[in-house]
């Protein structure tokens, strides 16, 4: 504040003010929007030619006075009659809200989607391993069981030796 008057201190902090409410929203956003409404595209000529240049969707209120083709999306009305503007911007607002909720609802529709669709992914997988323990179980019985006859196969018969009993001796 050295050097300058109080009435440029006074002017300084005005355009400081009226900076603040036309760029503060914009410093806040986290990134590009998907879409710029212009309200007045005669008017404001160089926001939707930056709109253009980064890519972006232009909706636009346009008058007689303005080409619709400038902007993606042309509402045709009267853009310096302030009665006309709020009822477009509320009505875009409203679409706007309306979209944010129904993306909620295909979001949480999708992460559910999601999820049954893992949890029938891990039944899938948990059957076939099911499956295969079932078919090496009875593998290893038959296996077992081939064991068991080769083993029974290799061992000596036993041969059972009668005893001959003398019949008793009667006096």
């Amino acid at each position: 504040q050295k050097g300058y008057t109080k009435r440029e201190v006074l002017l300084f902090g005005r355009e400081r003010e009226k900076l603040l409410s036309f760029y503060e929203g914009i410093a806040d956003l986290p990134g590009l929007p998907s879409a710029l409404v212009i309200i007045g595209t005669h008017h404001e000529r160089t926001a939707v030619d930056e709109a253009h240049k980064m890519g972006l969707d232009t909706v636009g209120i346009v008058d007689t006075n303005s080409d619709p083709r400038d902007v993606d999306w042309a509402i045709p009305s009267n853009d310096d009659a302030v009665g006309a503007i709020e009822l477009i911007t509320t009505y875009l607002v409203e679409a706007f809200e309306e979209g944010q909720i129904q993306g909620e609802k295909n979001k949480q529709k999708a992460q559910e989607d999601s999820i049954k669709a893992e949890k029938a992914a891990v039944d899938a997988e948990n059957k076939r391993v099911e499956k295969e323990a079932e078919i090496l179980r009875q593998a290893q019985d038959k296996t077992t069981k081939e064991e068991v006859k080769k083993v029974k196969a290799k061992e000596p018969k036993k041969t059972t030796v009668k005893k001959e009993t003398k019949p008793a001796k009667s006096s």
